[in-house]
């Protein structure tokens, strides 16, 4: 097996992970990178936002924004719809951003390339 199609098994499914179905999951983590994690109690999430493609260029981002009671959280990629059915059915456990190399490993999933969090419990606000 090529260097690369190791490296693709191994992150395959990385950038997010589904709680067990018919168990709410509590947190909902977010890693914007391999050293971090934030997790928000699921039950804190107040509302959020799927914003597509903006206009025509189909080469755009999407944006994912979560408001949190203490943070607001904006992922960037691909495919995200995928990771608003899972906060509807309570089971989004975690989110990690993946190189963009990854962005079309599997064409069915969805690929998160940042995850930017601004807390909103610090004074001054604050990037985390």
């Amino acid at each position: 097996m090529s260097q690369l199609r190791e490296e693709l098994a191994a992150k395959k499914n990385l950038c997010l992970e589904v709680g067990r179905q018919g168990h709410a999951v509590s947190f909902i983590e977010f890693r914007p990178d391999p050293h971090t994690r934030t997790g928000f109690a699921a039950s804190q999430l107040l509302h959020y936002t799927l914003e597509a493609h903006a206009g025509d260029d189909k080469d755009a981002p999407e944006r994912l924004s979560f408001a949190f009671h203490t943070a607001d959280v904006v992922v960037t990629g691909a495919r995200l719809a995928k990771l608003t059915d899972l906060i509807k059915t309570h089971e989004l456990a975690s989110v990690s951003a993946l190189d963009a190399r990854y962005a079309n490993a599997d064409a069915g999933q969805p690929w998160v390339g940042k995850i930017a969090i601004e807390r909103l419990d610090k004074p001054g606000g604050g990037a985390a």
